[in-house]
């Protein structure tokens, strides 16, 4: 049902994408009360964006939530579901398509972020003092991990040698509890947002039974990132605030934090003494802030892992332990500028797409009819690959205007382009005669191209950063 495209390869630099298309409406109605709702396949779960017209959908267990100002609609998944497609109250039918992508009747939809995505964590015992935790205490510890947004979703594993487990999340943005079952009880450490695959988000201080712990997070609100990463070559000092959590079911003695970092290019201030700070005792439960700013120089690779240390010394007992703060920040970003024009002059069509990063975050675009649009996405080693998703035009008219785009992409550059939409060899001269129609047939391309999306059809191209 759907045909390749055509594409012609004209030079530039590497960058993966992929785009997919839409042409009908569906309109949003009420699904019925609750109760009459079936749980969801796993695979389903997530964010989902509509093609056509940029809407998104939060599929949860049993529910379907339309995202939007107002807070959006709620709709119930059908007992006629299975593992293959969701019938929703209200929508409609849904059917898997791909690992990014799911079609209602000729509407496609696409997966905002990466599904099952991995965290690391380190289990650490005392660096000093008495009953120091021996190395051997941290292997083979069972820990789990459970969903905020979905209950019946469980993820176990067990520490290694080094202390050190991976477990997995269901979707991208999920808030993880981890538990870990130790010789003496259980940890549980709350509040873990996971937001790429295979981010690492500290260590676990280990105690003796009825000590307490203490349990460091570092976060930078979302506003003060760009496109929702950090970036280097001192392009701004991001404010950061540290949130101490007494973790434990024991009230917490003093304790004096200590802020520290190996990364020369790194520099993190405070109005605080960094060297030094005083924290007081702690209910179970209770938190205590830092506030703080970090700042990256200068930066060759196209991103480097880094990390912020804090020492925590038990006032009673002197005993201590390490946690660590993971922050990445980019180098740059890769600009890509994308063209379209409708085949009949349809001042109502636009070409819909997706630029999905290595990382599995994702970047709905829309070029209307006789537009330029730029988008850009943050550099990663020539070895990681970008898709680019189309999806072909949308229109605001009737479901017979055309719905075929011709569209050109420049990769690194942010210049307004024309698109070639006529000549006699124009479809002989872009056709490169391969399938790429699936995200497995993604078409690699070196540089900037040219296509033609038919009716129906949805292309894809791997473009390296």
């Amino acid at each position: 049902m759907r045909r390749s495209g055509f594409v012609s390869v004209v030079g530039g630099s590497l960058l993966v994408l992929a785009l997919v298309l839409g042409a009908c409406r569906t309109e949003i109605s009420s699904g019925p009360g609750g109760g009459n709702s079936t749980p969801v396949d796993s695979f389903f779960w997530g964010t989902w964006i509509r093609m056509d017209n940029g809407a998104h959908y939060k599929v949860y267990e049993d529910t379907v939530t339309q995202e939007d100002e107002d807070g959006g609609a709620i709709y119930y998944v059908s007992p006629s579901s299975t593992t293959e497609r969701m019938v929703v109250s209200g929508l409609g039918t849904f059917t898997k398509e791909s690992d990014s992508v799911i079609m209602n009747g000729s509407i496609p939809y696409f997966r905002k972020g990466g599904a099952n995505p991995s965290y690391r964590m380190r289990l650490v015992g005392f660096v000093g003092g008495p009953s120091r935790a021996a190395a051997t205490t941290i292997h083979g510890w069972k820990v789990t991990g459970t969903s905020g947004s979905y209950p019946s979703y469980t993820n176990t594993s067990e520490s290694d040698e080094n202390g050190e487990f991976t477990l997995r999340a269901p979707v991208v943005g999920d808030t993880q509890t981890v538990t870990v079952s130790t010789d003496s009880g259980v940890i549980v450490v709350p509040g873990l947002t996971i937001e790429n695959s295979g981010d690492f988000m500290g260590t676990i201080p280990l105690v003796d039974s009825g000590d307490y712990i203490l349990k460091i997070t570092g976060s930078i609100a979302p506003e003060e990132k760009l496109g929702g990463y950090l970036y280097g070559n001192s392009y701004k000092r991001y404010p950061m605030t540290l949130t101490i959590t007494n973790v434990s079911q024991v009230k917490s003695a003093m304790a004096v934090c200590e802020v520290e970092w190996d990364d020369p290019n790194l520099s993190v201030t405070s109005s605080q003494n960094l060297e030094g700070i005083a924290i007081s005792t702690m209910p179970p439960g209770a938190t205590k802030t830092i506030d703080l700013e970090v700042l990256y120089d200068r930066l060759t690779e196209p991103y480097v892992d880094t990390e912020i240390k804090v020492r925590i010394t038990n006032a009673q007992t002197g005993r201590e332990w390490v946690d660590y703060v993971p922050l990445r920040f980019f180098r740059g970003q890769v600009p890509v500028t994308v063209a379209a024009a409708s085949p009949e002059g349809n001042q109502a069509a636009a070409l819909n797409g997706f630029l999905v990063h290595p990382d599995g975050q994702s970047q709905f675009f829309s070029v209307p009819h006789g537009g330029s649009t730029t988008i850009y996405g943050p550099t990663f080693p020539k070895d990681q690959h970008y898709l680019m998703a189309f999806s072909g035009a949308t229109v605001t008219g009737t479901l017979s205007d055309s719905t075929e785009m011709f569209y050109t992409v420049a990769v690194g550059s942010t210049e307004p382009m024309a698109v070639e939409t006529s000549g006699g060899g124009i479809r002989e001269h872009m056709t490169f005669g391969e399938p790429n129609d699936s995200e497995e047939q993604a078409y690699p391309v070196d540089g900037n191209f040219q296509a033609y999306l038919s009716e129906g059809e949805i292309d894809y191209f791997s473009v390296t950063s």
